[in-house]
């Protein structure tokens, strides 16, 4: 009699035996990194795709080098040349993602990255997608499909860096040799003018009233600086005009034996603009370096996009004829752009760690509290 095996049964056989020599394997490893973020990436990927798979591997691993320095990563293909064992490869990239997770938290894996590339009728689908295994939920995911050439490399580089600044956005923080703190840029320009002139075509004068008001002011919350910087701006500018014009107008006479009389007249045209922008969610530079006890913060205020509204009015005695008033016709609001702003303060400190104070020109005032953050000291080897 032919004995039937239990192929599910025989397949966890396997996942527990891997799973035991695993966790001995990277004990070692996940005992010194307990503190770290640790992921195991897994890809999955046809044979026309490997090539973009591994190109996004290598460009997470990058990023998270440069941005991240708290990550652990290891990918699936790491664990398999570790092992050598083609079989239990196949184990580790199931298409049950319940098992993926039993792997990745049997080996103390917090996040879970799957890579996902089909390249086929000239096409290339790419995916990528982070799981946080404890939470037990999705914290970024990313894909594209582009045309299998020249550019679907660049397609995977942009890719990638979506999909890690993403996840930063929604992993612990993680500061290592670098700074921590806050930036705060406020502006504020109040800019009156009045001129006053001869109108000789009216036989008067006109006087104009000019104020041109705008402020600024942006927040930069600084976890490292090897990465965008967090910065919330807000932003408002607004014009007022005022022209008013009085004279005095010869009206009539055109009919035979009508003498023409001097009238006195006014006018006064209104025109208001104002504009605003605000954006709490925007990405920026900061970079601070130190010679010795004399440091430099430098910024950039990112444009920012926002609308504009005009309201414009005439009112006049009418001269010669009756009274009126125009006004423009309504219209939707306008675009407008906060124009970006690069600015840099520089200073020295009793403590080259600690930089904190403010600066100000009269109109611009940029406010600092930054601290260095330190790389823990190594532990010292037992006896």
């Amino acid at each position: 009699m032919e004995r039937k095996v239990d192929s599910r049964r025989h397949k966890m056989t396997g996942i527990n035996f891997l799973l035991a020599f695993l966790v001995l394997l990277f004990a070692s490893a996940s005992a010194s990194a307990a503190d770290n973020a640790s992921f195991l990436v897994v890809q999955k990927y046809d044979k026309a795709g490997a090539i973009f798979a591994d190109r996004l591997l290598a460009q997470i691993r990058e990023a998270f080098k440069e941005q991240y320095p708290c990550a652990t990563v290891t990918a699936d293909t790491d664990l398999a040349v570790a092992i050598k064992w083609d079989r239990e490869r196949q184990v580790i990239t199931p298409t049950d993602d319940s098992m993926l997770n039993d792997i990745a938290g049997s080996l103390g894996v917090k996040y879970l990255i799957t890579l996902n590339v089909v390249s086929t009728n000239g096409k290339v689908s790419m995916s990528a997608s982070c799981m946080n295994l404890q939470a037990v939920k999705p914290i970024a995911k990313k894909s594209t499909v582009v045309d299998n050439g020249e550019g679907a490399i660049d397609a995977a580089d942009s890719l990638a860096e979506e999909f890690v600044s993403d996840m930063l956005d929604a992993l612990p923080e993680c500061i290592v040799d670098d700074w921590s703190g806050t930036i705060t840029f406020k502006q504020t320009i109040d800019e009156p003018s009045k001129s006053t002139e001869t109108w000789v075509e009216g036989n008067g004068t006109r006087t104009t009233d000019i104020d041109i008001f705008s402020s600024t002011t942006a927040r930069f919350v600084v976890r490292g600086t090897k990465r965008p910087v967090h910065v919330s701006v807000d932003a408002t500018w607004q014009s007022s005009k005022t022209v008013v014009s009085k004279g005095t107008a010869e009206c009539g006479g055109r009919v035979l034996g009508e003498k023409p009389k001097t009238i006195p007249w006014n006018e006064t045209e209104e025109e208001k603009v104002q504009a605003s922008a605000g954006e709490g969610k925007l990405e920026a530079n900061v970079g601070v370096t130190v010679d010795g006890n004399h440091w430099t913060i430098s910024f950039t205020v990112p444009e920012i996009p926002g609308t504009m509204t005009r309201d414009w009015t005439l009112t006049s005695s009418g001269r010669c004829g009756p009274p009126f008033t125009k006004k423009n016709d309504p219209a939707p609001p306008a675009e407008w752009k906060r124009p970006s702003d690069s600015r840099s303060v520089e200073g020295d400190a009793k403590n080259p760690d600690v930089i904190k104070g403010s600066q100000s020109d009269g109109t611009t005032t940029i406010e600092y509290d930054l601290k260095f953050v330190h790389a823990p000291p190594a532990p010292k080897p037992k006896k």
